[in-house]
């Protein structure tokens, strides 16, 4: 598999930077405005993506499945799952492409999840740069055999998989000649606690599949995304709302504007902390080298001719004299001139 994939104008892997998306999910509230709005936000906080979520409701979950099974029945006043996904959750599609103009005029790149060939069909027409699956589909073969036909790039969420089912689904989608595939790290808590996280399955991820690999952060912060950064995640998700408190499911662990603008800012503080893996000195770390290494100093009088003893040198800042290490060369050895006590000792004067 590659260990580059290209998402509209952007190559994601290995030496580019992390790609951040942001999901509007349910959280426009079936009001374009919002989703306008959320698209804004994203837009100045220096995001790459935006990410929808398209399904048909009865497809999506059992019509005998009651919203009380998903504690939501505090806040809606259906019955049943899948009516509250029609009436309140869904992303219209009529808002297509009218929504993905907004995106494109806003310099972002739209990304889908899809549910089912219907929806995949619907997105491909209208010209959707990559399809995401959800973690609850991971193991529906069938549907990624049809997906991975579309050729279009496939982020997959690995959220409750076991490694065994998270290869089943690469191995269907690899054999079906996909090979544009980026595997995110989940954990289908929501919220998410930290404890639960198993950041290290990023780097798993990759030796086992050599994939490019991302992280679907559900948490409340942006720490983790920082750290899945740190090791190796190239793709990172996480959900954005207007305000927290607003009614609905994917509201309270989404970030707010501000959250949405630490996290792009902390992830990039961390690209630029993690560096490469070559061992290389800065020049503003060389010129502190200087002051901070030790140096063989005369710690008496010496004069010309007169043997270099140990206990006529000490060994002190700044780092401008013989090292340390070769203090067992210089003593023994004669002064060719006069040094004075306290002078930093060079090879010039032995």
């Amino acid at each position: 598999m590659r260990r580059k994939v290209k998402i509209g104008d952007r190559w994601i892997g290995e030496g580019e930077p992390t790609f951040i998306v942001a999901e509007l999910g349910t959280n426009h509230n079936q009001d374009i405005k919002t989703a306008k709005k959320l698209i804004d936000i994203a837009a100045e906080a220096n995001v790459d993506g935006v990410k929808f979520q398209i399904y048909h409701p009865a497809d999506l979950v059992h019509k005998g499945i009651e919203v009380k099974e998903y504690g939501l029945e505090d806040i809606y006043r259906e019955r049943f799952m899948w009516e509250v996904f029609q009436n309140h959750l869904m992303t219209p599609r009529e808002w297509f492409p009218d929504i993905l103009e907004y995106v494109d005029s806003k310099g972002l790149t739209a990304i889908a999840t899809v549910s089912c060939k219907d929806c995949a069909q619907f997105m491909f027409d209208n010209d959707i740069a990559a399809f995401k699956v959800a973690s609850m589909d991971l193991t529906h073969l069938p549907f990624l055999r049809q997906l991975a036909e579309f050729g279009k790039p496939i982020i997959l969420s690995t959220g409750m998989g076991t490694l065994a089912e998270i290869s089943e689904a690469v191995d269907t989608i690899k054999e079906s000649g996909n090979t544009d595939l980026i595997l995110l790290h989940c954990v289908s808590n929501y919220p998410a606690e930290y404890a639960e996280l198993n950041l290290s399955n990023i780097k798993m991820l990759v030796n086992a599949f050599d994939v490019v690999v991302g992280f679907s952060d559900h948490t409340m912060t942006s720490l983790s995304s920082a750290i899945a950064v740190a090791l190796g995640a190239k793709v990172i998700e996480k959900h954005i709302t207007l305000d927290r408190n607003t009614k609905g499911p994917d509201h309270p662990f989404a970030l707010e504007p501000d959250g949405l603008r630490d996290l792009v800012s902390m992830i990039r503080e961390t690209e630029k902390a993690v560096g490469t893996s070559s061992r290389s000195i800065s020049e503003k770390e060389m010129k502190e080298r200087a002051l901070a290494r030790r140096s063989l100093v005369a710690k008496e009088y010496i004069r010309k001719g007169e043997k270099i003893t140990s206990d006529k040198v000490q060994i002190t800042r700044p780092g401008s004299g013989i090292e340390p290490k070769f203090l067992d060369i210089v003593t023994g050895r004669e002064a060719k001139k006069d040094i004075e006590k306290n002078t930093i000792i060079t090879w010039e004067m032995i």
